[in-house]
C-alpha cells in the first residue's frame, strides 16, 4: 500500500472513531473537562469501574454487541489481558469490568499512537469503529474479580519449610566431611552453616559440571538429583553458622597483618568478612585452613576465577595465611543483605548503606575513594548514579568485575544504594598547584556546558569531575577518545586532545573542590504519599466510585509500577498524573503499586 493510500486509510478511520467516541460521550457523560476532550485521548489507561453497592450514579449504557465483542477479543486481546480480562501478562492492567468509556478511550490512544505500545497499536489498528464497541462491550460487562495478580514478591527471608526438612535428608551424604549441620569436621573444609544460598548453589553445581576440580565432589554429583542440590542449599542456609573459636589474641601480629592486608578482598567479600552479596561467599568465620588452601588455589590456578586469580596472583604464602587468620577469627553476621530487604520498616537510604557496603574495598568508605584509578561515588546525583549501575548491570558498560559486583540488585537496590551516595558528604579535593592545572582549566571551559563550572555539574545526566581522582579521569578519558566507552558527546569533545592535555585536565578537576549533590529528595513512606495524593483521585484504597477516575484496588502491581513510569518519562500524557509521578522514585512507586495491589475489590478490604 503507498503512503497517500494509507493517509487516507487512517484519516477514514480516525474520523469514524471521532463519530463513534461522540455518540459514546452523548450517551455515556464525562466525569470531567479533561476526560471530555475527544483528542485527549490519553487521559488515563486504568479505567473506572464503580465500587459494588457505593456511588449515587446509574450505571452507563453499554453500547456494542458483548457476545460478538467475545469472539473478537479471543482473536485480539485474550493473549494478555485473558477472556477474563485478568490474565495480566506481561504486566498487563486488569480490565475486567472498566468503564466502556475509558476502553474506548484507551484503545483510540493505543490506535492512533498518542500512546505509545507496539503490540496493544497492532491490535487496535485491526479493529474496525464498530469492534471497538463490541470488545469494550464484553470487557465492561464481565465481573470478574481483581486479586492484585503478579504482585512482586520480595525476598523471603524465612527459608522454605518443606525444602529444608528434605534438604535435611539429603544432606546426610555430606555429613562425612561437613558434620551435621555443615559444623565442619575434616581440616580443610568449609563450614557450610549459614552460607548463602545463591553462592551455594552456584557453587555445588561448579563441582558437579567439572569448573571446580574435586573426586570426592565429583562422585556425589552422581548420587543428587538438581531438586536436592537446592534443598540442601535451604538447609545449610537455614543453620545458623559457626563462630570463631576464643583463643586469637587481637594483639597478635599476624592478625593486625592480616586485618591490613585483606582490604582489597573488603569490595567482595565485606571488611569483616561478612559479605552484602548473596552470589559471593562470606568468609567470616571460616577455618583458617580452609582459607588459605582455597586461595592458594585460587593464585595457583587451581581454582578457575579470573577476578580472584587477578586479586591474589602477586600474594605470598605468608601473606594470604595472614589474610585467612584476619577472616577466620571474625564474626559470622548471615542477615547483611536481607536487613535491607525487610518490608517491616521504611529506610532507603540506611538499606542503601548496608548493601553499598559491598563497594567499601574499591571505592572507598561512604563513596570516598581513596583507590589510584578508582572513582569517588560521592558528589554525584542520584540519576546519573542509577543510569550508571544498571548500565553496568545490563551490559551497556563493559567491565567484568562491576558486572558481577552489582548482578544481585534489582531496579529498586540500585536506587536505595544511588540514594545512600548521592546523601554523603564528599572529601576535598587535592591542593596541587602546577603549570598542568592552568592549562587544564583554559582545556576545561570546554566541559563546562555539561560538566559545570569547576566540574560541579547540575544536570543529573551529567556526572560531576570536581575532587575525582585523577588517573580514573585520564583513563575514562582516553576510553571515551579511543571508543572503549561509547558516547558520541564525550567522543566529539576529547578526540582531539592529546595525552598531555587529557592529563592536565584531569589534573584540573581533581584538584577542584567536590559537593553534595542538591535537591536530593528523599523517599517518603507510601502511607503518606496515598494520603496525600493519590486519595483524591483514586478513592480511599484505590475504590474509585467516579467514573472519570480509574480504580486501582486489587490492580496488578506491575502494571502499576510500569505506568508510573510511563507518567514520569512522559511516554504517558496526562497533566495531573505526569506532574504526581515526576517526582516520584521508584522506590516511592513500588510502595504505592504494592499497596493498591493488595487491596481486595470484592470485599473493600486489605488482604
Amino acid at each position: 500500500m503507498n503512503i497517500i493510500k494509507k493517509l487516507l486509510l487512517h484519516t477514514f478511520l480516525l474520523l469514524n472513531f471521532i463519530v463513534f467516541f461522540g455518540i459514546v460521550s452523548l450517551l455515556v457523560g464525562c466525569g470531567s473537562d479533561e476526560g471530555a476532550n475527544v483528542t485527549d485521548t490519553t487521559a488515563t489507561t486504568d479505567l473506572t469501574q464503580k465500587e459494588e453497592g457505593k456511588g449515587e450514579k446509574s450505571e452507563p449504557a453499554i453500547i456494542g454487541d458483548p457476545l460478538i465483542g467475545m469472539e473478537l477479543a479471543k482473536q485480539s486481546c485474550a493473549e494478555c489481558h485473558g477472556t477474563d480480562g485478568v490474565k495480566a501478562k506481561d504486566s498487563a492492567p486488569f480490565i475486567a469490568g472498566l468503564e466502556q468509556q475509558y476502553l474506548i478511550r484507551t484503545m483510540l490512544a493505543y490506535s492512533n499512537g498518542s500512546r505509545e505500545h507496539e503490540k496493544m497499536k497492532e491490535s487496535t489498528e485491526s479493529l474496525k469503529p464498530n469492534q471497538i464497541g463490541d470488545v469494550s462491550a464484553y470487557y465492561a460487562t464481565l465481573s470478574t474479580p481483581w486479586q492484585g495478580g503478579e504482585i512482586i514478591k520480595k525476598r523471603r527471608l524465612v527459608h522454605d519449610r518443606m525444602a529444608v526438612g528434605r534438604g535435611k535428608k539429603a544432606a546426610k551424604t555430606c555429613d562425612v566431611c561437613h558434620n551435621t549441620a555443615g559444623r565442619i569436621k575434616r581440616p580443610g573444609t568449609p563450614s557450610l552453616s549459614g552460607l548463602q544460598p545463591e553462592y551455594f548453589n552456584k557453587s555445588l553445581n561448579s563441582y558437579f559440571n567439572g569448573e571446580r576440580d574435586n573426586r570426592f565432589m565429583k562422585l556425589l554429583s552422581y548420587t543428587l538429583e538438581k531438586k536436592s542440590v537446592k534443598d540442601i542449599t535451604a538447609y545449610y542456609a537455614a543453620q545458623s553458622p559457626v563462630q570463631p573459636p576464643e583463643g586469637t589474641s587481637k594483639d597478635d601480629p599476624a592478625l593486625k597483618r592480616g586485618e591490613r592486608a585483606s582490604l582489597p578482598c573488603a569490595g567482595c567479600h565485606g571488611r569483616d568478612g561478612n559479605s552484602p552479596n548473596p552470589n559471593i561467599p562470606s568468609l567470616a568465620g571460616q577455618p583458617v585452613e580452609y582459607l588459605f588452601t582455597a586461595t592458594l588455589d585460587y593464585r595457583d590456578g587451581l581454582r578457575k576465577n579470573s577476578l580472584m586469580r587477578e586479586e591474589v596472583r602477586q600474594l605470598s604464602n605468608q601473606k594470604i595465611r595472614d589474610i585467612a587468620l584476619y577472616f577466620a577469627t571474625q564474626k559470622a553476621d548471615i542477615s547483611l543483605f536481607y536487613k535491607a530487604e525487610d518490608s517491616n520498616h521504611f529506610d532507603p537510604v540506611g538499606d542503601g548503606g548496608r548493601i553499598a557496603s559491598a563497594c567499601d574495598g574499591c571505592h572507598g568508605i561512604n563513596g570516598n575513594s581513596t583507590t589510584k584509578g578508582i572513582p569517588s561515588l560521592t558528589g554525584l546525583h542520584l540519576d546519573y548514579l542509577t543510569q550508571a549501575t544498571a548500565a553496568y548491570l545490563n551490559g551497556e558498560r563493559d567491565n567484568e568485575r562491576m558486572r558481577v559486583m552489582v548482578d544481585f540488585l534489582d531496579e529498586v537496590n540500585i536506587e536505595k544504594v544511588s540514594f545512600f551516595y548521592a546523601t554523603q558528604k564528599p572529601n576535598k579535593g587535592s591542593s596541587a598547584d602546577d603549570e598542568k592545572l592552568k592549562t587544564g582549566e583554559e582545556i576545561s571551559e570546554k566541559c563546562v556546558s555539561c560538566h559545570g563550572e569547576r566540574g560541579v555539574s547540575h544536570n543529573p545526566e551529567n556526572p560531576s569531575l570536581a575532587g575525582q581522582d585523577e588517573r580514573y579521569l585520564i583513563k575514562a578519558t582516553k576510553e571515551y577518545k579511543n571508543d572503549l566507552r561509547k558516547h558520541d558527546g564525550m567522543k566529539g569533545a576529547v578526540e582531539k586532545l592529546s595525552d598531555g592535555e587529557i592529563s592536565s585536565v584531569a589534573r584540573y578537576y581533581s584538584a577542584q573542590k567536590a559537593e553534595k549533590p542538591k535537591e536530593v529528595y528523599l523517599p517518603e513512606e507510601s502511607s503518606l504519599l496515598i494520603e496525600t495524593r493519590c486519595v483524591l483521585c483514586h478513592g480511599e484504597k484505590g475504590f474509585s466510585s467516579d467514573y472519570d477516575k480509574p480504580r486501582l484496588a486489587g490492580q496488578s502491581e506491575g502494571y502499576l509500577i510500569e505506568s508510573m513510569k510511563q507518567y514520569k518519562s512522559g511516554i504517558r500524557k496526562h497533566n495531573a498524573m505526569n506532574a504526581m509521578a515526576e517526582v516520584l522514585s521508584l522506590i516511592e512507586m513500588k510502595d504505592i503499586a504494592a499497596y493498591y495491589a493488595r487491596q481486595r475489590p470484592d470485599s473493600n478490604k486489605t488482604k
